[in-house]
C-alpha cells in the first residue's frame, strides 16, 4: 500500500472529534476539490507492507487502540485497505474510514457492517467543484452509527446540502461544518433558523494547531 503519513494525534472532525487516534493517510485521490486541504496526499507517498503498517502500530502507538484510515482518497487503494481493515479489527482496534462518497463501498459491506466500524462519508458540496461525484448507491449501505460529511462555505452549499438531506432522509448522523473548519457562525444561525436536525462541528485540529499543521 502507499501511504503519505502515520501520525498520533486527536479526532478533529466528525462524532469521535476529539478522541486520541492514529491516523493513516492513504496517497492519491479521484477527486480535485478546490478546497482540499491536505493536496500534498495526493502524490506525497511511499510503500509499506501490511506487516510494517501493524508494526509501527504496535511499536509506536501501543496504548492507541482507535485508528483512522484517511487520505487522499484511501478507497482508491481498495484491496489495501480492505487488508488492513481486516487485520486491524482481528486485533482488536476500532476504526473510522473516511471517504469522499465517490468510489463504491460496497467491496467492504461485511467489514463496515461491524459496530467497531464508523464510515465518515461526505458529500461534495457545489464549491468544491465536484458537486456530481457523489455515488448514491454508497447512501444504503450507511447505518445508523455511520456519519454523512458536508463542507459549506457559502448559501449556494447550504441550500444543497438542505436538500440533499431532506430529499434522500440519509439513516446515518449528518455533520455540517463550515469550509476552513472554524468560523462556524454564521452557518449556526441557518442550521438553527431553519431547524435542521444535523450536527454542527468544528474542524478541532485547525482551531489547536492552525490550518496547515501536517501530521495533526
Amino acid at each position: 500500500m502507499k501511504l503519505t503519513e502515520i501520525f498520533y494525534s486527536l479526532q478533529g472532525e466528525g462524532i469521535n472529534i476529539g478522541k486520541p487516534t492514529v491516523f493513516i493517510r492513504f496517497t492519491g485521490c479521484n477527486l480535485d476539490c478546490s478546497w482540499c486541504d491536505t493536496d500534498y496526499a495526493r502524490q506525497d507517498g511511499k510503500s509499506y507492507g501490511l506487516e510494517d503498517v501493524l508494526k509501527e502500530l504496535s511499536d509506536k502507538f501501543p496504548a492507541c487502540r482507535h485508528v483512522c484510515i484517511t487520505g487522499g482518497e484511501p478507497l482508491c487503494q481498495m484491496d489495501e485497505v480492505k487488508a488492513l481493515m481486516q487485520a486491524l479489527l482481528q486485533s482488536g482496534y476500532r476504526i473510522d474510514l473516511e471517504t469522499n462518497g465517490a468510489v463504491d463501498i460496497s467491496p467492504l459491506r461485511e467489514i463496515i457492517e461491524q459496530k467497531t466500524v464508523v464510515v465518515a462519508m461526505d458529500v461534495k458540496t457545489p464549491s468544491s467543484r465536484e458537486q456530481d461525484s457523489f455515488i448514491a448507491a454508497n447512501l444504503a449501505l450507511l447505518k445508523s452509527k455511520d456519519m454523512l460529511k458536508f463542507i459549506i462555505a457559502d448559501e449556494k452549499d447550504y441550500g444543497f446540502s438542505k436538500k440533499f438531506i431532506e430529499h434522500r432522509r440519509p439513516d446515518c448522523r449528518i455533520i455540517f461544518t463550515a469550509e476552513g473548519g472554524t468560523e462556524l457562525g454564521w452557518l449556526a444561525e441557518k442550521i438553527l433558523e431553519d431547524k435542521l436536525e444535523v450536527r454542527l462541528l468544528p474542524q478541532l485540529h485547525k482551531l489547536i494547531w492552525g490550518p496547515d499543521a501536517r501530521g495533526r
